[in-house]
C-alpha cells in the first residue's frame, strides 16, 4: 500500500496476500481481478513474477471490477500485482499483490480454493449497482433470499464487517446488508407477540415501546436467510466480545 491511499487505493483478490496455501496449478489459467476506488480518471497495469511482460497502462473499463488472466508455467510461490493512477498526478498511485503458491500436481485443497474463488468472484459481479435494490444481489427472482445467501457465502470465508478494509470483498458485504436493511424490514407492533414481553428473557423491545420490525417477504420462507446473514456479519470474537458469563 502506497503512502497515497486515501487519493486512490487499490484492493485485490482473494484476499490480498492472504493465500498461502495451494491456490493456482501450473499450466492452468487464472482469472484475477482487484477494483480501484477514488475520484480521479485511473489507468492500471498488471505485472507478473514469471517474466512475463506487465500489462499496458489503460482505463480499466469498471474501477470495481479490473481483471485480467494469467498462466503460470512453473510451480512456485508466484505472484501477480495491480497498480492504478491518476495520469494527471502520478505521485497518486497505489498497488496491491496477490501472493500465491503455484503447484504442479492438483490436489483436493486446490480444487476447494478454486471452487470457492470461483464462486465468490461470480457473486461479486451479481450485486445491484443502482435503482431501488441498489446493493441486493439478484440470481433468482427474489432478492431478499440472493442477498442472504450471497452475503452467507462471503461471511463464511471470512469476509465479513470486522474484515480489514483491504478485504476486496467487505464492500459488498455491506452494500448487501444496507440493501436488506433498507428494502425489507416492515414495522410490527411487539405487544401481539406472547413470546417476547418484558421482563421475559430476551426480551428485545429494550426501550419499552412496543414496537419492532421483521424482515418482509413474498416468500417468508425466503426471511431466514436475510437473518442469518445478518447475525453472521461480525466475527466470532466481536460477537462475543460483550457476552457475560
Amino acid at each position: 500500500m502506497s503512502s497515497v491511499e486515501a487519493a486512490v487505493n487499490v484492493r485485490v483478490q482473494p484476499s490480498g496476500d492472504n493465500v498461502t496455501t495451494a491456490y493456482a496449478l501450473s499450466g492452468e489459467q487464472r482469472i484475477l481481478f482487484g477494483n480501484v476506488e477514488g475520484a480521479a480518471a485511473y489507468e492500471c497495469r498488471w505485472q507478473f513474477s514469471d517474466g512475463t511482460p506487465a500489462t499496458a497502462w489503460a482505463a480499466p473499463g469498471a474501477t470495481r471490477f479490473i481483471n485480467t488472466t494469467h498462466t503460470y508455467a512453473s510451480a512456485a510461490p508466484h505472484w501477480a500485482r495491480l497498480t492504478c493512477r491518476d495520469p494527471g498526478n502520478i505521485a497518486d498511485t497505489d498497488s496491491e499483490t496477490i501472493n500465491m503458491l503455484v503447484i504442479g500436481t492438483d490436489n483436493l485443497n486446490r480444487q476447494k480454493n478454486d471452487a470457492i474463488d470461483d464462486g465468490l468472484r461470480y457473486s461479486y459481479n451479481r450485486i445491484l449497482t443502482g435503482g431501488s435494490y441498489q446493493g441486493c444481489f439478484y440470481g433468482s427472482g427474489q432478492y431478499g433470499a440472493s442477498t442472504g445467501m450471497a452475503l452467507l457465502a462471503f461471511e463464511n470465508h471470512g469476509h465479513n464487517l470486522d474484515s480489514n478494509d483491504e478485504d476486496s470483498y467487505k464492500a459488498v458485504v455491506e452494500e448487501g446488508l444496507a440493501c436488506i436493511l433498507r428494502v425489507y424490514p416492515t414495522a410490527i407492533n411487539m405487544t401481539n407477540q406472547a413470546c417476547v414481553g418484558d421482563p421475559e428473557l430476551g426480551d428485545t423491545d429494550a426501550d419499552n415501546d412496543n414496537k419492532g420490525l421483521r424482515f418482509q417477504s413474498t416468500t417468508q420462507n425466503y426471511t431466514p436467510f436475510m437473518m442469518m446473514a445478518m447475525v453472521n456479519a461480525g466475527s466470532l470474537a466481536a460477537g462475543r466480545s460483550d457476552v457475560v458469563t
